[in-house]
């Protein structure tokens, strides 16, 4: 069943052991950093901006961190950055 969330798209992430595309993302709403298959994704509306460059950045590196400490494209969910 579709749903649809407000998110600010972060990374494009590939899983290593199977190849499948996922779209990194923090989730405003929840406060918490999320995935989606990108091959699930059926649309995108982009008719809001995000004009905070600082905390843009935050979560970039929040995400960066994560990332160093993964295996794969499983990182922590619910650490806020």
């Amino acid at each position: 069943m579709p749903f649809s969330q407000e998110i600010l798209p972060v990374k494009l992430l590939v899983n290593s052991q199977n190849g499948r595309q996922y779209l990194a993302a923090y989730n405003f709403e929840k406060k918490h950093f999320c995935k989606f298959r990108v091959d699930h994704i059926l649309g995108i509306d982009n008719s809001g901006l995000f004009n905070d460059d600082n905390l843009y950045n935050k979560i970039i590196a929040s995400l960066e961190f994560r990332l160093q400490h993964t295996w794969n494209v499983n990182f922590h969910y619910y650490d806020k950055p």
